[in-house]
């Protein structure tokens, strides 16, 4: 076995292990998917480290403070996080040709139309840094959802104008984004 399928097969063991995304060889989201489940793991290694519980059982109080011991706990396991992370070389390009082929096709015109609901203000985001309060947690059309790999519970694809962003909703975190190309832009 090459040393590619023996990554491929480490990887797909992980993923499937974790319960978190199907990773196949030759899939152009496979770094992505691999460093979504490293992710996952970590947020899960954090929460267990915070006490988090299930939240019908918590006291509010102390589910709200674990919830920011959690969000601290990413923060400093992922200090020095960069915009990149997920979303870089190969896997942005992937994700570009498929958001731009998504927009130019024919359902493409509704697609822009509600991603345009989300925004015209210039929006800085920073990684790890919170969601911005000031922008509305729209949904994400279904088409792109369906065209996009799945993300496990609690991470999102969200939408500010000109960028796509991978958001953990749970931590309300932003992991990463990356800049639409011009054909898509919005």
């Amino acid at each position: 076995m090459s040393r590619s399928q023996l990554l491929s097969v480490a990887l797909a063991a992980a993923a499937c292990s974790l319960g978190a995304v199907q990773i196949q060889a030759g899939d152009p989201f496979l770094d992505f998917k691999y460093r979504v489940t490293r992710y996952v793991q970590l947020r899960s290694d954090v929460e267990r480290r915070a006490g988090v519980q299930v939240p019908s059982r918590a006291n509010p109080r102390y589910a709200a403070e674990a919830q920011q011991r959690v969000v601290e706990g990413i923060r400093k396991a992922r200090d020095g996080a960069d915009r990149g992370d997920f979303f870089r070389g190969p896997t942005e390009a992937a994700f570009r040709q498929t958001l731009d082929s998504l927009i130019a096709a024919a359902e493409g015109a509704s697609i822009k139309a509600a991603l345009n609901a989300t925004s015209s203000e210039p929006i800085e985001l920073t990684i790890n840094g919170d969601y911005p309060a000031s922008v509305t947690l729209t949904p994400v059309p279904m088409g792109i959802l369906r065209a996009l790999p799945s993300l496990p519970d609690g991470l999102e694809y969200r939408f500010i104008p000109r960028h796509l962003v991978l958001y953990d909703a749970r931590a309300n975190l932003v992991l990463d984004y990356m800049t639409m190309s011009s054909g898509a832009a919005l």
